[in-house]
């Protein structure tokens, strides 16, 4: 009896150790996101779990094991998620499955993913993600995770269609980290729906990229993205972009057969917050891979682009509407204006008629009746330039003299200004040699104030007050001050009628100095003006000429 037991006593110890090592190898990895005591106790954990200790093998490395790994082939941490780096630290483990995940935090939550790698076919065999609020609680579903993850790892069949999963490119604005996480999910309900088989081997496909150089900056195109599964040994490859939109965020997905390079199916969905694109990924798998649902979205896709055609028809409508409503009123507005510029065109045409009718009944004295022309003739912006003049003393010695501009031809005699029609503003220089039975010299200058008035196409009058300042001599005092005394003259302004001419008038005129004691000093001169236009042309001559 006892040779019996101990014969079966062997019998079992050998089943159990034939099937010990037939059970295959499963390393577990150190966790990345959060703190490497964090990461190092999430994998403990799950090395622990009956679930995974009664189907495999378990290999565990926590982060300082795995720190001297990556020291010496140069992974980064991120390449936890990447099949290929898995991959290579399961052969150095002799395992044929790598367990490995991620933490991060969302908001008041933090998320877990858990994913297995078969290490030979690079495919992503079992994946699991859920939200937690404190760590603590993860003791209490690890079980069911571990449970479901050994389930779906010795369930998986091989053979389908390899999907690899390219680089997502990532729009300004937009959180990488959200995108890899979104991009993660995605690849995990995928592999739920038994489809295809999932590739996610960003080191190959990177080696590609940079082998042909270009970017995932939104518009590879078909090529290079069939370049990219033929690197990752796949028949399809699924791509996609994140961008900005008035409303949130969009994400772009779509899926590529690399043989010829044709696109069989793709979507897009808006979301605001990453918790809310989470919840999307089982929806968007589903329409990557039902053909009930692709047909669904091809139709919520026709009925959304026929909405939006007839939204801007519409819209075109509209705004040709208004653009016709504008055309009128601009048009109703212009045959106004023009309406109204005929009117006055036709008015100013009588105007002129019944003024040119006066002009000829009326001869020379038609500019006393017509203001318009009055107007522009009485203005007086010029230069005298050449004045000489006879003079002589009331109420005195009885002095007579002769004068003229202080430096005749250099200096201008006066200067004269209407800052508006009917007014005349001027400034003056004199200098008068007087004979007495002595010989006397006199020196000045006066401002003037008045008005001028023309009396016909050829003729203007004028009167201004004056402010002489002077030397006068000790009997000749000024009323004002000592050397300033008041005066006025008056006068007539011929313009000259020839064309060569043209600007130039000559100017006849009587002034008359007061003095204390009654005495007052006259004089009738003649000066040549030239219109200020006149003395520019003739300067502008003057230099062409040297």
């Amino acid at each position: 009896m006892k040779k019996i037991l101990l014969v079966a006593v062997l019998i079992l110890s050998c089943v159990a150790f034939a099937f010990s090592q037939t059970r295959p190898r499963l390393g577990v990895l150190s966790f990345y996101g959060g703190t490497a005591e964090e990461g190092d106790m999430i994998a403990s954990l799950f090395a622990m779990q009956s679930a995974l200790l009664q189907n495999f093998t378990v290999v565990s490395r926590t982060a300082a094991a795995l720190d001297a790994i990556y020291a010496e082939h140069g992974f980064q941490m991120t390449g936890l998620t990447d099949s290929d780096t898995i991959a290579t630290i399961g052969d150095m483990l002799d395992a044929q499955y790598m367990l490995t995940g991620s933490t991060r935090r969302l908001g008041a939550l933090n998320l877990l993913i858990v994913t297995i790698i078969n290490v030979e076919t690079f495919e992503l065999v079992a994946g699991y993600y859920r939200t937690y609020g404190a760590l603590g609680e993860i003791i209490g579903f690890l079980p069911s995770i571990a449970q479901n993850l050994a389930d779906a790892t010795l369930r998986h069949q091989p053979g389908r269609d390899s999907l690899a999963i390219v680089p997502f490119a990532v729009g300004a604005g937009i959180n990488p980290d959200d995108v890899y996480t979104l991009v993660q999910i995605l690849s995990i309900r995928l592999l739920d729906t038994g489809y295809y088989a999932v590739l996610p081997r960003t080191s190959a496909v990177n080696a590609a990229m940079a082998e042909h150089g270009f970017h995932m900056d939104g518009h590879v195109s078909a090529e290079n993205m069939a370049l990219l599964g033929m690197a990752a040994n796949a028949r399809y490859v699924l791509s996609g972009m994140v961008s900005r939109t008035d409303v949130g965020n969009m994400f772009i997905v779509q899926i590529l057969r690399v043989e010829d390079r044709s696109v069989i199916v793709g979507t897009n969905r808006d979301y605001r917050v990453i918790t809310e694109g989470m919840g999307l990924m089982s929806e968007i798998a589903t329409l990557l891979t039902d053909e009930g649902a692709r047909t669904e979205e091809q139709r919520r896709l026709y009925e959304i682009a026929r909405q939006q055609a007839e939204a801007r028809a519409e819209m075109d409508r509209i705004a040709a509407e208004a653009r016709a409503d504008a055309d009128r009123i601009a048009a109703e507005a212009r045959a106004r204006e023009e309406a109204a510029e005929r009117a006055r065109l036709e008015r100013l045409a009588r105007r002129e008629e019944r003024r040119e009718a006066r002009r000829e009944r009326m001869g020379p004295l038609a500019l006393f009746f017509d203001d318009e022309i009055r107007r522009s003739q009485s203005i007086r912006n010029e230069v005298e330039w050449l004045s000489f003049f006879f003079c002589w003393e009331a109420g005195g010695d009885g002095s007579r003299g002769v004068g003229s501009s202080v430096v005749p031809i250099l200096i201008p005699s006066g200067i004269y200004f209407s800052p508006v029609p009917y007014l005349s503003l001027g400034f003056e220089t004199r200098w008068t040699s007087l004979s007495n039975g002595n010989s006397e010299s006199l020196r000045g200058a006066a401002f003037s104030v008045g008005t001028i008035i023309a009396v016909d196409h050829m003729i203007r009058g004028f009167a201004n007050a004056l402010f002489e300042m002077g030397n006068f001599g000790s009997d000749r005092d000024g009323i004002i001050v000592d050397g300033v005394t008041p005066g006025f003259d008056m006068g007539l302004s011929f313009n000259l009628p020839t064309d060569m001419l043209e600007g130039v008038s000559l100017n006849v005129k009587y002034r008359c100095i007061l003095f204390r004691g009654g005495r007052s000093f006259h004089s009738v001169g003649v000066g040549v003006s030239l219109r200020f236009r006149t003395v520019v042309r003739y300067f502008e001559l003057v230099r062409d000429l040297f």
